[in-house]
């Protein structure tokens, strides 16, 4: 059943939620990230947006921090205080090599998907939020990295050339790169459940 929807000014590529709060990563230069009050879901309410140095790709929230992956390939990773929603503040961004097209945090660290070639899993040390640090980059066989899960003790992304590809990350700090699997088309989005992965493919 259709309840309702919110204006950001652009489509979102990404949503992240928490405490009745909409994060939307939006592909709008000057306003790559949005929130949303849906406390109401039929009436959602944009609250605030903020420049994040590009277009918003994708967003992950830890704590009171919002991560946005962009599409500026020199300000990949946008870090965004978020304790007070209706006043978003960008407090810094971090150099990834390219576009960060997927992320996502656990344990302290985030793990993102850069359509780099040689550093397609690319890992950050977010123990200090406003000075967020690369912990490790491993390359996908040379190809670039569109998506990621993690599952247990290990992290599976998905590349331009139509592959799976699963790491060690028992260790953040040096990821082992273990296997790869080829599917029919390039995975768009990966989530991991109970020993299996499912992938939404490029049609």
């Amino acid at each position: 059943e259709y309840l309702g929807s919110g204006n950001v000014g652009a489509h979102s590529n990404d949503v992240f939620h928490a405490n009745n709060i909409m994060y939307a990563a939006v592909d709008k230069m000057n306003e790559g990230l949005c929130t949303v009050d849906v406390s109401d879901p039929s009436t959602p309410v944009q609250l605030d947006c903020v420049d994040v140095d590009g277009k918003g790709l994708t967003v992950a929230v830890s704590g009171n921090y919002a991560y946005v992956g962009t599409n500026d390939s020199r300000n990949g990773l946008a870090v965004v205080d978020m304790s007070e929603p209706k006043n978003l503040e960008l407090e810094t961004t971090l150099d990834l090599d390219g576009e960060v097209n997927d992320l996502v945090i656990d344990a302290g660290y985030l793990y993102a998907a850069v359509d780099d070639r040689n550093k397609g899993l690319t890992v950050v040390d977010l123990s200090d939020p406003d000075d967020p640090i690369i912990a490790s980059t491993r390359h996908l066989y040379n190809d670039e990295g569109l998506a990621v899960t993690l599952g247990g003790n290990y992290a599976y992304l998905t590349n331009d050339d139509a592959e799976v590809v699963s790491f060690d990350i028992s260790n953040p700090n040096a990821p082992v790169r273990l296997a790869y699997e080829g599917i029919n088309n390039n995975g768009l989005a990966i989530t991991y459940k109970e020993s299996y992965l499912y992938v939404a493919v490029a049609s």
